[in-house]
């Protein structure tokens, strides 16, 4: 007997209405926030177009920059995202493109493909035809423009005189310049100012200096036929200067963020030359007010410059890693630094140990009083150990915080759950005997089980007035081999056991059921042998339904359909795998999967089969051979993923010592059926490249 499965075609059901337009956060710029009901919509079923005013810029051979002239915010892309962003130019849902992916064998990492969805939409980049558009980014109107190859003579003359200035100032000035100043402690001491007038003047100095490179970096960009943004007074320590967002250089290449870059430091450099031959007077303030406007952070000049050096643009998609299933801060890290520029980063850190050293230094010579007790033991420890010691604490610091983290959100949600149970058991608790359930919680019980909570509300209404509850004792058995063959169970009160005989007799724990919980369903249209034993582990009320009752409720199509997918759902929330995934999620793939039964020594999967399937032991007896290992299946134990997502051939065999039946999927089916669905793509993800050691969607489809 050969298995044979239809791929089925079901109609697609009418997308939900999209969610309420895009909240904002501030008042100068609104910053569209993504929160989870958005997100799923997003993933799920909104249909995505590129928009009609994208501008592509590309980097190199690897990266690329996607920008939007509604947003004006860009997106750093590989090559191989930029054609993902291609793939939506016609309109297409997320499931519909991921599960294309997938049947080609070209989907890149599918928490990247998330991570790249969202944070287009973010930036404008990708529209819903349904939804509101985000908010438009209006550029800044300015008006001046310095072509690079007259800004460059300028940059490179006030460079010159800066480092010019800084060097005359340290061989010349009799108490030495900025570099005595800093790294020699305790030669000599800092030129204070004389009074108010020296902070005043020292304060102005820096604020025109910054402000004026910032007029100089936006006028090169305007001239390289980018946009300008932004345009504040940020703080920076009693210094408000003149700030634009230049970012949207990068679109233009490196040559003009390494221009832009040069220009906003050029006065800085220039102001510090200065400074150090004609007024030492002014450089403790100067040199403070420096050290905050290049700090090396995203965004500044710094960081600008090093970016269009380097060559690569970091890529956005693989930097928050929100859809991580681990979401540890090391791994975060570590995986971020794997991704981004390493020369960018080489280059980046170094930037921020001189930034830090001259910092504390400043410190230290500013406060003496203070560090005079412990800053001879600092200056006498040797450079590696201290380094040593500082990467210690950081890296004991963020496991710190990453455990408690991971255990505050575990305590939390098992408190939560704890206090649900206790409310609900207290509630039940009134019902026995003499005061039996009402009509209307046997209908709430209904809506909340997973068999009955897809019908209609007039049926199950119905239904819950003529179902009667049977009151059982502690250790009363409910199925067994012999009896209640036709009938199911649904629990309302107390717990239930689950239990399967050995050969030998002795019988195993299987599962725990509760309120809720229904079992001996299949039952209501087939009559198989009885393999399981249901036994009350104390004192209960359950509501039972035999499959001549059933018949004659008269459900609808629609009703008994989803009666049978939630007999395949209930099954499925019983299975270590998908206990974790959301209760909908898990219904939406049982309905792509179907009840298939072999007689015993029957093969259910052969080795090398071309066309296999993806198949979950329902009940029975088997045994698998992989290579020379051979070892028995378990109930809820399942095979074929790995050769759904890679279309290789079975690596494995599997025979029935028993007559057994499986829940099978089709590979369009599954595929179909998890890309609809975040949370089940990303589980089977995880575990298969846990299983293959290695990513099972390879990272060179990512380029």
């Amino acid at each position: 007997m050969k298995l044979t499965i239809r791929e089925k075609n079901k109609a697609v059901p009418a997308p939900p209405p999209p969610p309420p337009p895009y909240p904002t956060r501030g008042h100068a710029l609104p910053e569209p926030v993504i929160n989870e009901d958005r997100q799923g919509w997003l993933l799920k079923s909104a249909v995505l177009t590129v928009s009609s005013d994208v501008r592509m810029g590309v980097r190199n051979e690897e990266r690329a920059v996607v920008k939007s002239a509604a947003r004006g915010r860009l997106l750093g892309v590989t090559q191989g995202e930029r054609a993902l962003l291609e793939t939506f130019r016609k309109g297409q849902t997320v499931p519909e493109v991921l599960s294309n992916l997938m049947i080609a064998g070209k989907c890149p990492p599918v928490s990247e493909v998330y991570e790249l969805v969202v944070k287009a939409v973010e930036r404008g980049i990708l529209v819903a035809r349904d939804a509101e558009p985000p908010p438009r980014r209006r550029p800044v109107n300015f008006p001046l423009r310095m072509p690079p190859l007259v800004a460059l003579p300028l940059i490179f003359a006030a460079l010159g005189f800066g480092f010019y200035g800084c060097l005359a100032a340290e061989f010349a000035a009799p108490d030495g310049g900025y570099g005595v100043w800093l790294f020699g402690i305790f030669e000599t001491g800092f030129n204070l100012p004389r009074g108010g007038a020296d902070y005043f003047w020292g304060i102005l100095s820096v604020v025109f200096a910054a402000s004026l490179g910032s007029l100089l970096g936006a006028a090169v960009v305007r001239s390289c036929e980018a946009e300008v943004y932004g345009r504040e007074w940020p703080w920076k320590v009693l210094m408000p200067y003149l700030s634009f967002d230049l970012r949207d250089v990068r679109i233009t290449g490196r040559t003009g963020e390494v221009i832009t870059g040069l220009a906003r430091l050029a006065p800085s450099i220039a102001l510090l030359g200065a400074v150090g031959m004609w007024f030492p007077h002014l450089a403790l303030v100067v040199l403070i007010g420096m050290l905050w406007f290049l700090v090396p952070a995203r965004g500044s000049a710094v960081a600008q410059t090093l970016s269009g050096l380097t060559g690569r643009v970091p890529v956005d998609t693989q930097r928050d890693l929100c859809f991580e299933g681990a979401r540890r801060t090391w791994r975060r890290l570590l995986r971020r630094l794997s991704q981004e520029n390493r020369p960018y980063v080489v280059c980046l850190t170094l930037a921020w140990l001189v930034w830090a050293t001259a910092s504390v230094s400043v410190l230290v010579r500013v406060f003496p009083t203070v560090f005079a007790e412990w800053a001879p033991a600092l200056m006498s420890m040797p450079m590696l150990s201290a380094l040593g010691l500082g990467a210690v604490l950081l890296l004991t610091g963020l496991a710190v915080r990453a455990g408690f983290r991971d255990l505050r959100t575990a305590l939390r949600k098992s408190l939560r759950q704890r206090a649900a149970r206790r409310a609900r058991d207290a509630e039940l608790a009134r019902f026995d005997e003499s005061t039996p359930p009402p009509p209307e919680k046997v209908a709430e019980l209904l809506k909340e089980s997973v068999l009955f909570g897809g019908i209609d509300r007039a049926e199950r209404e119905g239904l819950a007035r003529r179902l009667q509850p049977r009151f059982v004792r502690k250790g009363e058995v409910l199925v067994d081999r012999k009896d209640d063959r036709n009938r199911v169970f649904l629990v309302f009160k107390g717990r239930f056991e689950v239990c399967r005989e050995l050969a030998s007799g002795r019988p195993i724990r299987l599962a725990v059921l509760s309120y809720g919980d229904v079992f001996g369903t299949v039952p209501l249209w087939q009559e198989p042998p009885r393999v399981r034993i249901v036994r009350a582990m104390d004192a209960g009320i359950v509501y039972s339904l035999s499959r001549e009752e059933f018949s004659a409720i008269g459900l609808s199509a629609e009703s008994s359909a989803a009666v049978k997918d939630a007999v395949k759902a209930s099954f499925l929330m019983r299975v270590r795998f998908f206990r974790e995934w959301p209760r909908d999620a898990v219904r939406r793939f049982a309905q792509a999967g179907s009840f298939v039964r072999y007689p015993a020594g029957h093969p259910v999967v052969r080795r090398n089969d071309a066309k296999p399937y993806f198949q979950i032991l329902y009940d029975g007896v088997c045994e698998y051979t992989r290579g020379h290992r051979r070892s028995g299946l378990r109930i809820g134990d399942f095979f074929g993923e790995i050769a759904m997502f890679s279309g290789a051939p079975s690596t494995l065999e599997v025979v029935c010592r028993e007559d057994a039946r499986f829940l099978v999927f089709g590979r369009n089916d599954f595929l179909r059926a998890i890309c609809e669905q975040p949370e089940a793509v990303l589980a089977f993800e995880k575990r298969c490249s846990r299983r293959l050691g290695r990513p099972v969607f390879p990272l060179r489809h990512r380029k």
